[in-house]
């Protein structure tokens, strides 16, 4: 029996509901991410939806301004009307300083601050306490007293960029202590002498480091970790005149027993003089007892270190980046264990940084099956010959590509699949046979392609003739024809990069 006190609403009704119109609108993309990483602004479906009625247009007009970027005018009116709007902003990126004259916003959440807008921002921090993100950049520690009045009174921060050119650690101490909730910090700049940390109370909360400084010179940095026993991701950077690995090492291990991510920033423009040394790598792995992500620049992958990533680590690695500065023989047998013993993998990335990897010698890492069918991501960088002559010295024969001698059975079809796509990930335009890489049989041979084509992979074009004289070889050919034969198959991968040629599967 329906209760005669309920109140039933017609169909049409639910429709002008606020809530549901909010929740409909915050469905829109209007920021449409791009394959380079950027975004661009499409607002046409929003702006449409907003004009169904007033009750439409109050709920989803804001939502139109929810996101400002003042350097970026990609609505093409003048910034004097997005500043009329500033009440609807939640995220603001500033390139320049507020007017004065323009209504200050003050329902922000997040807040990007350049060095060009910091001058006049003290009464647009001042207004917005309850921000949760900021990110500042400062070009020298006077900026930082011109707003310091406006960052004293944010105590809610969860999320902290702090850049500097010339800093004064004790303004940063003491901004970081004004916000225990702190979940993500990222510091970075040219700091020199941030000595032992202001004691308290521990960031129960942080769970994300980024530390952009030498670290060498600021051992107050590596002190600061002693106050987050619930970290789980750590990235550094590593200098010229080295890294703090084993004070760094002890004190993750001895205060951060959720660690899983050890990480290291900008890796692979390493100088070699900077690289840790074994027993630090050794001690940065021993320090997690449950490793999900490994990110580091090395001299060489020695059998010491497959070990430590292996033994204690093969069921939990998801992500392993290696960069190695010596990459023949043993090595890269080494580095192929890590493919055969991590069942959970899904990135993986070897980058040569001397780029004179043989390719013969890069065949040591298919030695033994892969057991990773998680595998998402495969990168192999750096392999090929730095001059001509090299061939010879590495018993090789120069054969430009030339036709597989095992490929037998001619050139076969091209999937139709390849030749109705007509641009690769990087834009570039694919030949109408669908290989994209070359329609000369004699430069590339047939079998890369019929291996692409018929598990529905796009196939790039060469980037340049330098490319395609590094792999100009016999082993060359072998290397590629069995590098693809192993990934293209694997069933979640969708991304194989080969030096600078990338292949991707149609349907990612």
């Amino acid at each position: 029996m329906t209760n005669p006190h309920s109140v039933v609403l017609s169909p049409t009704r639910w429709v002008e509901l606020p809530e549901i119109v909010h929740r409909f609108g915050c469905s829109i993309v209007i920021w449409v991410p791009t394959k380079q990483g950027h975004y661009y602004f499409r607002a046409n479906d929003l702006v449409s939806c907003s004009q169904v009625c007033r009750t439409w247009y109050s709920v989803l007009y804001p939502l139109l301004w929810k996101r400002y970027d003042d350097s970026v005018n990609v609505w093409h009116f003048p910034r004097e009307v997005a500043q009329a709007n500033s009440r609807h902003f939640r995220h603001l990126t500033l390139s320049h300083a507020w007017p004065a004259s323009a209504p200050i916003p003050d329902q922000l959440t997040t807040l990007y601050l350049s060095k060009k807008a910091i001058g006049s921002t003290v009464d647009l921090l001042q207004a917005n306490p309850q921000l949760a993100s900021i990110e500042i950049k400062l070009s020298n520690e006077h900026l930082y007293e011109d707003i310091q009045a406006g960052l004293d009174i944010l105590t809610r921060l969860k999320k902290l960029r702090f850049y500097a050119d010339r800093p004064d650690a004790v303004h940063l101490t003491q901004l970081l202590r004004r916000n225990p909730g702190l979940q993500k910090l990222l510091i970075e700049g040219d700091f020199d002498g941030v000595g032992a940390f202001m004691d308290g109370e521990p960031f129960a909360d942080l769970v994300e480091i980024r530390l952009n400084v030498n670290l060498r010179l600021n051992p107050g940095l590596v002190h600061l970790i002693s106050y987050c026993p619930n970290l789980k991701a750590i990235r550094f950077m590593i200098y010229n005149n080295g890294s703090p690995a084993m004070d760094l090492a002890q004190s993750l291990r001895e205060n951060c027993p959720k660690l899983n991510s050890i990480r290291c920033l900008d890796a692979d423009n390493v100088d070699t003089e900077g690289l840790i040394q074994e027993a630090g790598i050794l001690a940065l792995i021993g320090a997690s007892s449950h490793l999900t992500q490994f990110e580091m620049p090395l001299e060489v992958f020695t059998v010491d270190i497959r070990d430590a990533l292996l033994i204690p680590h093969a069921t939990f690695l998801e992500m392993v980046h290696v960069y190695m500065d010596v990459c023949v023989g043993p090595p890269m047998a080494n580095v192929g264990k890590i493919l055969a013993g991590c069942a959970n993998l899904k990135t993986f990335k070897l980058y040569s940084s001397s780029y004179y990897t043989a390719p013969l010698h890069a065949l040591a890492l298919f030695e033994e099956p892969w057991i990773c069918d998680k595998l998402e991501v495969f990168r192999l960088k750096g392999i090929g010959y730095v001059v001509a002559r090299d061939y010879q010295d590495h018993g090789d024969v120069f054969e430009h590509f030339q036709r597989d001698p095992d490929d037998v059975e001619g050139p076969g079809p091209i999937d139709t699949r390849v030749e109705a796509s007509g641009q690769t990930e990087e834009g570039a335009s694919v030949a109408e046979t669908g290989s994209g890489i070359e329609t000369d049989h004699q430069e590339v041979g047939q079998e890369p392609i019929k291996i692409l084509s018929k598990h529905g992979w796009l196939a790039p074009s060469w980037k340049s003739e330098e490319d395609k004289g590094r792999l100009s070889s016999r082993n060359a050919n072998v290397l590629l024809r069995t590098l693809l034969r192993r990934t293209v198959v694997m069933p979640r991968m969708r991304k194989v990069t080969f030096n600078r040629l990338s292949y991707t599967k149609m349907d990612s």
